[in-house]
């Protein structure tokens, strides 16, 4: 009876959906049934393709060890956040070579029930509009988005009802002196969305010799009284000789609505001509009322390209920090042991999942890509080979299959994103509700 459902299912689950250069219309979704979960989401990229309809929005859905790929939105470049089980903030791209002509469109949609809400469409280079979400709290059917560029002369706090799509500005910031430092998408928003921190680059006062060392300044800024405060103005990060940036920026997030882990670095010294490959780092937390700052990691790691990573699974709740997992209750950091290992070696290509080697490949060039879902449960992987080797390729292995299976043979690129899945038991089971302070 239910794989009759799942028959009955697909037939409906069809997509007219494209963004024309220019054009006005705008993209149908129609729903996936819960009978189709999990779904696998990835952008798939044409070189041949007109420019226009170069980046193309796929879902894939799974009958038994049957895909069924459907592609949901084309244009020049797409871009796909996830901010709960299937509600999506989409961007779509058009960039001609008149850049007068550049357009840009956002869209929110709920795949499960194939509503859709388009939230801005800006056209020309020097106008354009961004938008990026900020903050997902999916337990609460909430999330907060930034909306900031070139063609507004404030950023705005837009407020989303996960359950509806409906979208209600919570706060405006002007450009002025006390606001200056808050504008664009490196601010973060405090859970209870009465605070947003950046950090925030001090002179630089280290040569630009072995060392790639910068200083930063940990800020926040009230929404009520538009009134920022200084949390620590000593924020040091270094980063990688062989990295291309110019500086990199101290990682930080909201561990609840009053306090911010954040990383530092403590400076070595450096001999002349040599090059240094790691550094002391030092795991943070500073309340935002007390100015209290907390240490709670002390450690020897590789330097990184950008200086660092924190940051927070919104539908799982779990808190990474480099290459660990940080529990909020117990300052404690512990090292985060991934279910399934994509290894790039000379001429060689190995991916496995839960111990099992799904993929090994000699010879040739290839890259790979793996995507694991919120319940790692569910895994895919992109493996594109020389052209003499094989044909670029999409492999997927959920809970039900006892083999994997090809997705789809891609023309040129595709990038994988996420999978759509009920993660509500997920959720139940967070060690601690980072929405309210720990104590």
């Amino acid at each position: 009876m239910r794989n009759a459902c799942i028959r009955l299912a697909c037939c409906a689950f069809a997509w007219m959906s494209s963004f024309a250069a220019g054009g006005e219309e705008e993209p149908r979704f129609e729903p996936i049934p819960e009978e189709q979960y999990p779904a696998l989401v990835f952008v798939q990229e044409d070189i041949k393709a007109d420019a226009p309809d170069r980046s193309s929005l796929m879902v894939a859905t799974f009958v038994g060890d049957k895909p069924t790929v459907q592609k949901v939105m084309t244009a020049q470049n797409v871009k796909a956040v996830q901010l709960s089980d299937a509600v999506f903030l989409l961007e779509a791209d058009q960039y001609p070579k008149d850049r007068a002509l550049w357009s840009q469109a956002h869209f929110l949609v709920n795949f499960h029930t194939g509503s859709s809400v388009l939230l801005s469409r800006s056209k020309s280079r020097d106008k354009l509009v961004h938008l990026q979400c900020l903050l997902s709290m999916p337990n609460n059917d909430e999330a907060i988005i930034l909306r900031y560029g070139q063609g507004t002369e404030e950023s705005t706090l837009i407020h989303v009802d996960l359950k509806t799509l409906e979208t209600t500005p919570r706060y405006t910031l002007p450009r002025i002196d006390a606001t200056r430092e808050f504008h664009g998408p490196h601010i973060k928003i405090s859970p209870d969305f009465r605070l947003i921190a950046a950090m925030v680059r001090r002179e630089q006062r280290e040569p630009r010799t072995a060392s790639r060392r910068s200083s930063f300044s940990l800020r926040v800024l009230d929404l009520e009284t538009m009134k920022a405060t200084e949390l620590d103005d000593k924020v040091m990060v270094e980063i990688s000789p062989a990295s291309s940036f110019g500086y990199g920026t101290p990682p930080f997030e909201w561990i609840n609505a009053q306090d911010i882990l954040y990383q530092h670095m403590i400076p070595e010294d450096v001999e002349e001509g040599r090059f240094r490959h790691k550094a002391q780092y030092v795991l943070q937390c500073v309340n935002v009322k007390s100015k209290k700052i907390t240490e709670w990691d002390r450690r020897r790691l590789p330097l990184t390209l950008a200086g660092g990573d924190i940051r927070r699974d919104w539908l799982t709740g779990e808190l990474r920090y480099q290459d660990f997992i940080v529990d909020t209750r117990s300052h404690k950091v512990i090292p985060y042991r991934p279910c399934y290992s994509v290894k790039l070696g000379s001429g060689s290509t190995e991916i496995r999942f839960r111990d099992k080697v799904l993929h090994q490949h000699k010879g040739g060039y290839s890259y790979a890509q793996g995507c694991i879902s919120h319940s790692r449960e569910q895994f895919a992987y992109f493996v594109r080979f020389d052209n003499k080797a094989g044909t670029p390729t999409v492999f997927a292995k959920i809970r039900d299959m006892k083999q994997q299976v090809v997705v789809t043979e891609v023309p040129f690129y595709t990038t994988l994103l996420t999978w759509i899945e009920d993660t509500s038991n997920l959720r139940k089971k967070q060690p601690n509700n980072w929405m309210k302070s720990d104590e």
